[in-house]
């Protein structure tokens, strides 16, 4: 009889080359030639032992691969799956990556597994998920395929054209066919990497206006919004529709209004956004505004929000209006129906330490110039907004430092007023040390006696 505790040392040869146990029919003898210790038993006592052999071995070349242990914590597993399942990556795309086995994958989001090893979790996830999102279709049973909603690719196509771009020129500088691409603007949907290639080269296509007049005229037949019309947040929403008219536009309205405070008014805002006035001027009053509205104030506002304008009389008419001013919306949702600008606070302050009708505020808010400002009120805000962060140049155009505009002239006279008041301590500037080497002028300490002029 053969020793069922057979060691690493004994195993018979035989069984180290082929370590499969003998499952099979009930007699004496295993295939291998060893009798059975026990009657109608289908393995014998040396293929018990060489199985327990091949175990063991598995376990040690498992440790060595994962030094670290069992990984555990499967909800953050089941998590990123989730992620790169919702950014349109399929599992054949993990398993091509990784290397690890779909049934691995499967298991995972399924909640069938308690564990993995280390080098597997830390495998997918390294898995980035990609940054821009597209939604998967299925196929009329129900299966998944690599192929993306075709709304957004027949927009993108459509703008170029009205820039004159011809379909051919985009498909040669696509790298696909101009059949292909035919095809794709009638049909729903688009596979995913063509999808990726157009929507790359659309940004190009639209900054460099092309000089087919042909594909112009050909685009002017079909009515194809143009490129304006649309935004990144909105170019592949098939729901959306630029002309469709709503009734409260409050982001449009706010914005405007706010730009309006700092003298920015509808003949400045309305041939940046290629509007007409007249337009830009029902919005401001609250009036129906179209959807794609929206996208264009927002990218003006953006731009020009702290730019103080030169329509005084629209800056008057926000002030008795009481229109809240961009630093009053800032932090806030300019879109939500039931925000409220904070009109009776600054960043940085409570809003018992200084009155809203205070000359101070006026001018931290862009209402009031340094010409209506005593010196000490002067000083005052000088320091508030160099607190803030504010360049000198930035102060001198809020606060329309000099008559004649001059940015340039504005951030010198700021500069050197900040210096004679003792006004520093965030870091000297360029300008500063210039001032200092031509002028002889010395930094005083905050707190200190304004030197003398």
């Amino acid at each position: 009889m053969h020793n069922p505790r057979t060691t690493d040392a004994n195993v018979h040869e035989e069984h180290r080359r082929d370590p499969s146990p003998c499952h099979t029919d009930p007699r004496p003898t295993c295939p291998h030639g060893h009798p059975s210790a026990v009657k109608h038993r289908t393995i014998c006592d040396d293929c018990k032992a060489v199985v327990n052999w091949w175990k063991r071995e598995r376990y040690r070349r498992r440790r060595a691969e994962s030094p670290g242990g069992r990984f555990t914590d499967m909800q953050q597993l089941r998590a990123h799956l989730d992620a790169l399942e919702s950014a349109a990556v399929l599992i054949s795309d993990i398993v091509r990556e990784t290397g690890i086995h779909e049934d691995t994958l499967l298991a995972i989001r399924n909640g069938n597994r308690s564990y993995v090893h280390r080098p597997t979790s830390h495998r997918l996830l390294a898995v980035a998920v990609p940054a821009r999102r597209r939604q998967l279709v299925r196929n009329r049973l129900g299966h998944v395929r690599r192929q993306v909603d075709a709304t957004g690719t027949k927009r993108r196509i459509r703008c170029a054209q009205n820039e004159g771009h011809t379909l051919a020129e985009q498909a040669a500088r696509l790298g696909w066919s101009e059949g292909g691409m035919r095809r794709w603007l009638s049909s729903s949907t688009v596979c995913a990497n063509g999808a990726d290639d157009v929507a790359a080269l659309y940004p190009t296509l639209i900054a460099e206006p092309g000089t087919c007049e042909q594909a112009r005229v050909a685009a002017s037949r079909y009515p194809w919004a143009r490129a304006r019309y649309f935004s990144a947040t909105n170019i592949d929403d098939p729901t959306y529709d630029p002309f469709r008219i709503v009734t409260k536009p409050y982001g449009v309205t706010r914005r405007l209004r706010a730009m309006a405070r700092n003298g920015q008014g509808p003949d400045q805002v309305g041939p940046r956004i290629n509007e007409a006035p007249e337009t830009v001027e029902l919005w401001l009053e609250g009036g129906p505004a179209p959807a794609y509205a929206h996208h264009l104030v927002a990218a003006d506002y953006e731009r020009w929000c702290f730019t103080p304008g030169p329509d005084r009389a629209i800056a008057a008419r926000a002030v008795r209006a009481d229109w809240g001013s961009s630093l009053a919306w800032d932090d806030l949702d300019m879109d939500s129906p039931t925000a409220h600008p904070a009109r009776n606070k600054l960043k940085g302050f409570p809003a018992d330490q200084m009155s809203v009708d205070s000359i101070i505020f006026d001018a931290y808010d862009g209402r009031a110039t340094r010409f209506d400002l005593r010196p000490d009120e002067l000083t005052e805000v000088v320091w508030m907004l160099h607190r803030e962060g504010w360049s000198d140049r930035r102060i001198a155009v809020w606060l329309r430092w000099n008559d004649d505009g001059d940015p340039d002239k504005g951030e010198l006279a700021v500069t050197r007023y900040r210096l004679r008041n003792g006004i520093n301590g965030y870091g000297a500037t360029s300008t500063e040390a210039w001032f200092e080497s031509r002028n002889g002028l010395i930094v005083a300490p905050p707190g200190a006696q304004p030197a003398a002029a």
